[in-house]
């Protein structure tokens, strides 16, 4: 659980040079072992800033994990013209940041190319190289769908079979909302969730596929037609419907090429 930190345990975070940021420094503050159980700090635990403590003109109350992001992402340049970025990182906001580097690149001299690809290879190594001491892995738990997203399933195949066989897609859509919703409350305390909240993920479209059901699937033989599969990727692809997920394929194919 997330805790704020006392003033020398925030003296010892904030004395973190930009050249002491890796692995070995991630293993001995963030990671436990079969020596030391419990790891010494969390991404999540907070720190209170002052105005102007680092690169924040305002006092804020940040955590760790955002902290050791904009050191290794911004230091030693780009952070004296970006400021401290307190924000969650994710899909939308690494793609926010890295438009404002480059406008800032093409609005400053001091911003080299040299300094916008230590910024990408920054990135990748902070995404790539830390993740397995950092990064809940997608477990069997998350991959299977929970016992009452299973029970109201079962519920709506049985009230809708007719809609279902006539490949109705309005009904089929709503079905597997409500499945995506449920799904989604039961699951929100999964540390393995942590790839689909980033963005990186879609739950609305490779959880959805993978555990609860396909749904309408456009069918290419018939222009302007849909066939459908309630079935998931953990349940399997019955034979009688392969066909039906080989326009999946083809459409696939087309989204690339065209």
């Amino acid at each position: 659980m997330a805790r704020l930190l006392n003033e020398k345990e925030k003296e010892e975070i904030l004395s973190i040079k930009h050249e002491d940021i890796s692995l070995d420094m991630f293993k001995s503050f963030f990671c436990a072992s079969e020596n030391n159980p419990k790891a010494r700090f969390s991404f999540q635990d907070k720190i209170s800033l002052n105005a102007n403590e680092y690169y924040n003109k305002n006092p804020i109350v940040t955590n760790i994990g955002r902290f050791i992001v904009n050191k290794t992402l911004l230091e030693p340049k780009l952070i004296k013209y970006l400021g401290y970025q307190d924000t969650v990182l994710n899909k939308k906001t690494i793609e926010k940041l890295v438009n404002n580097i480059v406008h800032l690149s093409l609005n400053n001299e001091e911003i080299t190319i040299q300094d916008i690809i230590y910024f990408y290879d920054q990135i990748n190594w902070l995404g790539y190289g830390t993740a397995e001491y950092v990064c809940p892995s997608l477990n069997t738990e998350a991959e299977l769908p929970p016992p009452k997203v299973v029970k109201r399933k079962k519920e709506l195949l049985e009230q809708y079979k007719e809609e279902i066989a006539n490949n109705n897609v309005s009904v089929i859509n709503k079905i597997e909302n409500e499945l995506i919703e449920i799904a989604r409350q039961e699951m929100k305390d999964m540390p393995s969730l942590d790839i689909y909240d980033s963005g990186m993920g879609d739950f609305k479209n490779h959880y959805k596929n993978t555990a609860l059901m396909r749904g309408a699937i456009i069918d290419f033989a018939n222009d302007g037609e849909f066939t459908s599969s309630m079935y998931s990727l953990v349940e399997g692809i019955p034979k009688d419907e392969y066909h039906k997920y080989a326009n999946i394929a083809t459409a696939g194919t087309y989204a690339r090429v065209s």
